[in-house]
């Protein structure tokens, strides 16, 4: 576990270097270990507040430059950390991200435009409907179709989800 001005996180570089070598950022609680042999796995071990977002932005910035995966950056987060979830990826300009759905009390839909580049949004069990409508309306590619189960643990979840940003990757 490493410390970067006061942020705790674990990094896991991919088994070998490539610029074609994807980063994930993982923010959510309940990951407390994961490597996959053909990621870069970020594992943030505390709740991004707005104090500490900068410094998760350095971060990103850092390992994706040394680790030449400016261009493949994705997120996974739980429904508690969905809100910085979205800020961090639009931020960061990732290609995509999970989450388990958007609170139903906090609306980010204006943080959506049709100028900028987004991540495909993947929103499990989502309620957010003033989100989604603004998705619709900026013609932000968003999906609501894939879930993995919820009562599978965290790994395998975890696992579908990179499978999943794997075929991103390839079309």
């Amino acid at each position: 576990m490493q410390d970067t001005q006061n942020l705790l996180y674990q990094f896991n570089p991919a088994d070998f270097i490539s610029n074609f070598v994807p980063l994930v950022v993982i923010l959510d609680e309940r990951v407390k270990e994961f490597e996959y042999k053909m990621w870069n796995v970020l594992i943030v071990k505390e709740k991004i507040t707005v104090q500490n977002r900068e410094t998760l932005q350095k971060l990103i910035e850092k390992i994706s430059q040394e680790y030449e995966c400016e261009d493949h950056i994705y997120f996974y987060s739980s429904l508690l950390n969905a809100n910085e979830t979205i800020l961090n990826a639009i931020l960061c300009s990732a290609n995509a991200l999970f989450t388990e759905g958007l609170p139903t009390e906090n609306n980010l839909s204006n943080l959506l435009n049709n100028k900028d580049s987004f991540p495909v949004f993947y929103l499990c069990a989502n309620k957010n409907i003033e989100f989604i409508k603004a998705c619709q309306d900026y013609g932000i590619r968003y999906h609501l179709d894939f879930c993995p189960d919820l009562q599978n643990d965290t790994s395998s979840r975890l696992k579908k989800v990179l499978d999943r940003f794997e075929k991103i990757i390839s079309s």
